[in-house]
């Protein structure tokens, strides 16, 4: 746990830098730095949900319902 949370620093630090270095504007840096980590986890909920229906595939008969 301690390495994803060291991770997440990681990453939080780098998407300010490069935005900052892109922009040189600390608002527009700092609202993409939290923005997007929030609009990633809600695309990664519905990649995840596609890659495993296109791994796994449900049989007419045992198809799951949302």
């Amino acid at each position: 746990m301690a390495k994803s949370a060291a991770f997440g620093l990681v990453h939080v630090g780098t998407a300010f830098g490069v935005t900052y270095a892109m922009t040189g504007n600390l608002a527009v840096s700092g609202a993409v730095t939290f923005v997007e980590p929030a609009v990633n986890t809600v695309v990664h909920y519905f990649f995840d949900r596609a890659w495993d229906r296109k791994v796994h595939p449900a049989s007419p008969s045992t198809a799951m319902t949302p």
